[in-house]
């Protein structure tokens, strides 16, 4: 049971959800997706390349060398007083990615306003995290895990045509459960208390669905 903890833990790390979120979004027959789908190829390779070395990559590298030179005990920086430079040095990358994408969106008619809204979740995210830090410790994969199903459950609910109903319920309900599954391997490991990671689910999926909801984009 142990090892089936950490390998949720493992596989669905706060730094890997994009890895995940992005080509699930895309997987979604909405009016822009379904654009976005006949333009030059080139351009979702750009978008998924910005992703994977920006938002996924570069963060990875920079704490690994984190850890090399004794700023970060580990991947999961388990100690409050690590997560600040953490917090600071993901939230730079994804900043990146998302003015990134920006750029890019009024050139296609604001077809990735959508995904913008995504992300600029993510970024609230971080900085309210960072703040919750300085108070008291809290469970990152619980928030953002509980984001990634705030964000598609809401956006599912709001699609004005949904052409595959049926692949949104299953994705969604798929989803809810993974979010479970993390959170009870947390506690399982005890690498949290119960109220780290009730705050975490909390705080992920209210901001998320509200800012995806409301295209608070940044």
């Amino acid at each position: 049971m142990r090892k089936v903890a950490q390998a949720f833990s493992a596989v669905f790390h706060p730094l890997f959800i994009p890895l995940f979120a992005l080509p699930l979004y895309f997987s979604i027959d909405s009016y822009e997706n379904l654009i976005i789908d006949q333009l030059d190829v080139d351009f979702l390779y750009a978008i998924y390349s910005v992703m994977v070395l920006v938002g996924v990559l570069f963060p990875l590298i920079s704490l690994y060398i984190m850890i090399r030179t004794g700023m970060v005990s580990d991947f999961n920086a388990f100690n409050r007083s690590e997560r600040t430079p953490v917090f600071i040095l993901v939230l730079s990358y994804y900043l990146m990615v998302y003015f990134m994408y920006r750029s890019w969106n009024s050139s296609i008619y604001h077809l990735l306003d959508p995904l913008l809204s995504f992300l600029s979740g993510g970024i609230y995210l971080i900085v309210i995290a960072l703040l919750i830090n300085f108070k008291t410790k809290i469970s990152l994969h619980s928030i953002s895990m509980s984001a990634f199903c705030g964000a598609f459950l809401i956006y599912s609910i709001t699609l004005t045509s949904i052409l595959n109903p049926l692949y949104l319920i299953v994705l969604n309900c798929i989803l809810l459960l993974i979010m479970g599954a993390v959170a009870s391997s947390r506690l399982y490991l005890k690498a949290h208390n119960p109220n780290e990671v009730y705050l975490g689910l909390l705080v992920g999926f209210v901001v998320e669905i509200g800012v995806v909801f409301f295209e608070l984009s940044i």
